[in-house]
């Protein structure tokens, strides 16, 4: 088995990390559009703002690409646009516990020949600290979540080709 102190362990789970962390943030930006399509009347769907045009300090037009959501709260969004008509667009809200983990979390082994393992802390009562997440993070489980995730990205863009074929067809 892999331990945290094997360099090729560690370039194995950078890679790995790379992955899920760019799936999670592909999932969440492909929702935001796809909630902005499901919201916005299609005569009003200009584009908002060009991303190279913009600056820190400026300001945009809210919309469901540019509100400030939870990706709990997006996908929320997303499935409730879905839950009766379209039961196969829903998304996996597990994949938030994921997330939230890796952003709110800690990765750490216990010595240099154990695996890494992530633990996400919940809120204290007294002098205790629940554990609410705990991860070990084997090659295989990394790649599933990199697979789960990407189901998740494979059905929002299914829904975008729905809603806003890319490139746009012109009438003929």
């Amino acid at each position: 088995m892999a331990k945290s102190g094997d360099i090729e362990y560690l370039d194995r789970y950078a890679l790995a990390l790379g992955k899920l962390v760019g799936n999670l943030s592909s999932l969440e930006s492909a929702v935001r559009i796809a909630l902005h399509y499901l919201n916005v009347p299609a005569d009003d769907r200009a584009p908002t703002f060009g991303l190279s045009d913009v600056a820190v300090g400026d300001t945009v037009l809210l919309t469901s690409v540019s509100k400030w959501a939870s990706l709990g709260g997006l996908i929320a969004d997303f499935n409730g646009h879905h839950r009766d008509s379209r039961p196969d667009l829903l998304l996996d809200e597990g994949i938030v516990d994921i997330r939230n983990a890796f952003a709110h979390g800690m990765v750490s082994a216990e010595s240099t020949t154990s695996p890494l393992i992530l633990l996400k802390f919940g809120s204290a009562s007294g002098d205790r600290v629940p554990i609410t997440a705990k991860y070990t993070l084997t090659e295989i489980w990394m790649a599933d979540q990199v697979k789960r995730v990407y189901v998740a990205i494979d059905k929002v863009q299914s829904r975008l080709d729905e809603l806003a074929p890319f490139p746009p067809t012109t009438p003929t």
